[in-house]
């Protein structure tokens, strides 16, 4: 341990010093719960400064899960305050505050596995007749026959659609792209709709030409 200890309060400063650098990755809700994180578990051992984390073991983690299962928190809400402490764990081990990291070895709660419930025929027919707006008709169809996610359905830019070939290239993920098909009936609606819409991007916010917010997708 070639740094001097550093006491609790001292530790936070330097670990918020370095959450701050991090702040063009990171949002300011996601940097306040890896604080929340952090604090929580220095308060619960009591740490005074880095010679404590530095003579802490991986069966004192495991135990420190079964606290935060105990106080009612759901598994996927125990992960989500131990990969803020991995992160810390890293950030004094690289900066010669600890010799070891006393975290090797834990692994990570099993969490439920989602269940997506999906819609019929009908239900789906019956939610696109429904739609007063001929956006929010076509922003369905889009999603249902197309597969497009709600962020690419409002990412998507006139200039995207192939009128000759019916398609259209769809921004995905890490810089993805794929090109996928419109169906005849939606493609009709489609060169229909295209005439009321101002702008660069296929479905613009209500009175503005400037794209929609995610928010405003259900």
């Amino acid at each position: 341990q070639k740094n001097p200890p550093v006491s609790g309060d001292e530790l936070m400063k330097e670990y918020s010093e370095y959450m701050d650098s991090l702040a063009r990755d990171k949002s300011k809700h996601t940097i306040g719960s890896y604080h929340i994180a952090i604090q929580s578990f220095i308060d619960y051992f009591n740490i005074e400064n880095t010679v404590a984390i530095n003579d802490m073991n991986s069966e004192m983690f495991r135990k420190y899960q079964g606290y935060l299962q105990e106080t009612g928190l759901s598994n996927p809400s125990v992960n989500a305050r131990f990969r803020p402490l991995s992160a810390f764990m890293n950030f004094l081990l690289q900066n010669d505050y600890i010799k070891h990291n006393p975290m090797k070895g834990i692994k990570y709660l099993r969490e439920p596995k989602k269940v997506y419930t999906l819609i019929d025929d009908d239900e789906r027919d019956n939610m696109i007749k429904s739609c007063r707006h001929i956006k929010d008709k076509m922003m369905i169809c889009f999603m249902f026959v197309t597969g497009m996610r709600r962020e690419e359905v409002i990412n998507a830019k006139k200039e995207d659609i192939n009128w000759e070939d019916q398609t259209i290239l769809v921004h995905g993920k890490g810089s993805k792209e794929r090109l996928l098909p419109i169906q005849k009936e939606v493609f009709e609606m489609l060169k229909e709709y295209i005439k009321t819409q101002e702008g660069d991007y296929l479905f613009t916010a209500r009175g503005r030409n400037t794209k929609m917010s995610l928010g405003t997708i259900g």
